[in-house]
């Protein structure tokens, strides 16, 4: 998956390190509330949706590729 840089953000795949964020964004009722699953209820179920996000299903490429968007000025670029 490539990473894309612009002046102002970047996005990259996600890592272990953005466990913490998709917890945040997944376990929030609000955000959640016209999703098709209900809020994370934990950090483990944050790691399971990771693993899911990254793994191939049946070996075929899937269907959506999900990005982390940062802010570049809190990125390191390297």
């Amino acid at each position: 998956m490539p990473r894309i840089d612009a002046d102002r953000v970047r996005l990259r795949a996600l890592a272990e390190a953005d466990l913490p964020a998709l917890f945040e964004v997944f376990g929030d009722a609000e955000v959640m509330r016209y999703w098709s699953s209900p809020p994370l209820a934990d950090i483990a179920r944050a790691h399971a949706l990771l693993a899911d996000i990254r793994r191939d299903r049946n070996g075929e490429p899937q269907d959506a590729e999900y990005y982390g968007l940062l802010r570049r000025e809190w990125t390191p670029l390297g």
